[in-house]
């Protein structure tokens, strides 16, 4: 069976600072890194939300400028016909007629068998 750590891996287990100083220099050195790695970060991203300020103003133009194109089409495009809406007078004379036959066949009905 191998050894599950080699001698390399038992060392590194080892603290690396001896001192308390080595160990806040330590952690210092890491700080300021770290520090420096956020305010690199910020930079970035003020010039990034920079950017997209800018972006939207050019989309804000563009926009304006696509509604200004489409008012000018419209003026010279015909307008399309109003379709007209569907006149239902004659559904209204045939459901009317309807009724009238369907009155009328009961009365038929009633004084010719039903009355007798």
């Amino acid at each position: 069976m191998t050894p599950l750590f080699t001698k390399h891996q038992t060392s590194q287990n080892q603290p690396k600072f001896k001192t308390t100083k080595e160990i806040l220099e330590n952690l210092y050195l890491q700080k300021a890194k770290h520090e420096k790695q956020f305010f690199d970060y910020e930079k970035e991203l003020e010039g990034i939300q920079f950017r997209i300020l800018e972006i939207r103003e050019h989309q804000k133009h563009h926009k304006e400028k696509v509604f200004a194109l489409e008012k000018e089409i419209a003026k010279y495009n015909k307008p399309k016909p109003i379709k007209p809406k569907y006149n239902y007078t004659s559904f209204y004379i045939f459901a009317g007629l309807l009724i009238a036959i369907f009155i009328a066949s009961l009365y038929f009905l009633f004084t010719h068998f039903i009355a007798v």
